[in-house]
């Protein structure tokens, strides 16, 4: 590390909320956490129940950040975590997903609104005990409903699809391709 800046990390965290705090200021921020399940197709051994997690893996959690919208379109950024076991190893897989998405609202003036949405996620994987690394990229596209009860509260139900080919294999497969069905809670700041 270089001597000037013994705190880079703190300094890139500091620069980092202001930036966020600012625009914040000036738009409405939308700050939520959401519940998936996502099955990638060549783990899952039943395709006709999209509701039932795959064998050893349970609901991923994670947190968001949407931008305010902008001629009906707005950018999320998510982070969340998918975890599996696999017997009779009793191995573990870990991956966390850091998404980019651009949200394409339908309907704006509606308590219900439709919309799609379109991005890319950086999937950084842990097999057992190593070490976390960047294994591959995912494209996502996928479409939604947000449900807009109160003026800062929302409920999103979100399908995507993300289409992931990993570097190396991750558990069974390098193929994590697969829907994923999505629940959030969004309250604008």
């Amino acid at each position: 590390m270089h001597p000037a800046w013994p705190n880079k990390r703190s300094v890139r965290l500091f620069l980092f909320l202001l930036l966020l705090s600012g625009s914040a200021a000036s738009a409405r921020v939308g700050l939520g956490v959401q519940a998936a399940i996502w099955k990638p197709s060549s783990l899952d051994h039943e395709p006709s129940r999209p509701f039932r997690a795959i064998p050893g893996s349970g609901i991923s959690y994670g947190l968001m950040v949407q931008s305010p919208e902008w001629q009906s379109f707005s950018l999320q950024l998510s982070a969340w975590k998918w975890q599996q076991t696999q017997e009779p190893e009793m191995n573990v897989v870990t991956l966390w997903h850091l998404s980019c998405d651009v949200k394409n609202s339908l309907l704006n003036q509606t308590l219900l609104r439709p919309y799609a949405t379109y991005g890319f996620a950086a999937v950084l994987g842990k097999p057992n005990s190593r070490p976390l690394q960047r294994d591959g990229l995912s494209i996502n596209l996928g479409a939604g409903v947000e449900y807009r009860p109160f003026p800062r509260i929302g409920l999103a139900f979100e399908y995507q699809y993300l289409y992931l080919l990993m570097d190396r294999n991750i558990g069974f497969t390098d193929d994590l391709s697969g829907p994923k069905l999505t629940f959030k809670f969004i309250y604008t700041l």
